[in-house]
């Protein structure tokens, strides 16, 4: 069976070596709760297509982008060759997999920390360690509707799970929580994709010609747009 990340990887956002203003906002925050990426090695877990990994490898001594998912990995490696980053180096793998110790370890809006075995296992890849995740469910004007015809996994969310981790064990951090809202704009074939894609990932039972017919009817000019609101957590300890 395909990687359901492998999925996701053409569509994924890439490194563009240049920050949006949600980003901006992240690494203020960072350096302002004394993260520095100057001349540290750096794991980033979870890396996806390297979006913040190429960003923090123009600062860091080295980093490691690890993800389960080979794809995803492609595309990092392909773009890092592009902009001529040569201090990043990839795995495939899960978290617990990862035996090195890093100055920094580094993970972003990534299902990799599941439970206190993870937690754990997470603080000890770093001296100074860097979390985000989602504070709240994300909303989507687009996906809702069919979340609430075809249901949807629950699960707590991880934000949530690991900062009660941290206060159970008296472990110091800070925190932040950062807004995101943002339009976007697809044709009826991407945006096909993307509900399935979304529909897979939660576990809900659904037909697929029945979600073509109701995106059908939702185009206009060629597009289809989809406004998403977003609240994460990011915790530095």
């Amino acid at each position: 069976m395909e990687n359901i990340w492998d999925k996701k990887s053409k569509s994924y956002p890439k490194f563009t070596n240049s920050l949006s203003e949600f980003q901006i906002e992240f690494f203020d925050f960072l350096g302002s709760s004394g993260v520095d990426f100057s001349s540290k090695s750096v794991v980033d877990i979870g890396c996806g297509t390297g979006v913040y990994t190429l960003y923090i490898a123009k600062f860091a001594k080295s980093i490691l982008g690890v993800d389960t998912s080979p794809k995803m990995l492609e595309i990092l490696n392909q773009t890092a060759s592009e902009f001529g980053i040569k201090n990043v180096q990839t795995k495939v793998g899960s978290l617990q997999e990862i035996s090195e110790n890093f100055d920094i370890s580094f993970l972003t809006m990534s299902p990799a920390l599941k439970d206190e075995n993870d937690f754990a296992k997470f603080l000890s890849l770093g001296k100074t360690r860097v979390y985000m995740n989602w504070q709240a469910q994300r909303s989507s004007d687009l996906l809702e509707p069919f979340f609430a015809k075809f249901g949807r996994k629950n699960s707590q969310n991880t934000a949530l799970k690991f900062e009660n981790y941290l206060i159970k064990n008296k472990i110091n951090y800070k925190s932040t929580v950062l807004e995101e809202f943002r339009t976007a704009k697809r044709d009826l074939a991407a945006t096909f994709e993307n509900v399935l894609w979304h529909l897979e990932i939660n576990e809900c039972k659904f037909d697929k010609n029945e979600v073509f017919e109701e995106l059908k009817n939702l185009v206009k000019d060629g597009f289809i747009e989809e406004n998403l609101s977003s609240s994460m957590k990011v915790l530095v300890l």
